[in-house]
């Protein structure tokens, strides 16, 4: 417990820029005026260089966050914007594992990718008709996992601009999914092939010796009559 006579200089410890330590636990926050609105939120570490790394994250979570709502009362939004919250989103679920985040964000590279001018389009000039002709392409250059995990991507993010009011309905609903082709069978090289057939033959050896032995005891038996 604090003593009432600490004071908040006591208290809190200026680290750096936007960044401060609240003295009694050790623990880092970020402390931003971002977009004339102050933020203050917990590095959830004790850890200096930890804590810078989080801080840059945090910041940018915040003005991506302060640009979209800005966008957004404006009457504007850009499917950067969407996308900014889409990816913050993904970063803060903690149901969802790493190399699950990662795999997304290649998704994202490859949508953005192929459709270089994506991210700076207002979200009500895309129209279905936009979101057929991209999906006639990528569906064609990709597998049917991969496109339909990007479709999903993409209405995810433009779902977000509905969420906002930036947007009255989704036009990538409208898409249907990839059709799934059959997994192409892999074949084991020449040298994965004979190290196969090897401890096949070694994991047999013992079972065919044991059948050998009694082959030889029944003949043995039969000869004694």
């Amino acid at each position: 417990m604090l003593s009432r006579n600490s004071s908040p200089e006591q208290t809190w410890k200026r680290c750096g820029e936007n960044l401060v330590r609240y003295t009694p636990s050790g623990t880092y926050y970020v402390r931003a005026r971002v977009a004339g609105k102050l933020y203050v939120k917990s590095l959830e570490t004790p850890v200096l260089t930890v804590a810078r790394q989080r801080l840059a994250d945090e910041l940018r979570k915040l003005r991506a966050r302060a640009t979209s709502a800005a966008a957004v009362r404006k009457g504007k939004m850009q499917v950067g914007d969407a996308l900014a919250i889409y990816r913050e989103r993904l970063k803060a679920d903690t149901n969802v594992k790493q190399s699950t985040k990662k795999y997304y964000e290649q998704v994202v590279v490859a949508l953005l990718r192929s459709w270089p001018s994506l991210a700076e389009r207002d979200v009500q000039r895309i129209s279905e008709r936009d979101c057929r002709e991209w999906a006639s392409k990528f569906f064609r250059e990709f597998s049917g996992t991969r496109a339909n995990n990007t479709l999903m991507v993409l209405r995810n993010i433009l779902e977000i601009a509905v969420e906002a009011g930036a947007l009255y309905s989704n036009p990538a609903r409208a898409l249907g999914r990839a059709k799934l082709s059959a997994k192409e069978l892999l074949l084991p090289s020449r040298e994965q092939f004979i190290q196969f057939a090897k401890q096949i033959r070694e994991a047999e050896a013992p079972f065919q010796r044991l059948r050998r032995f009694r082959s030889v005891r029944r003949v043995q038996r039969l000869s004694t009559f």
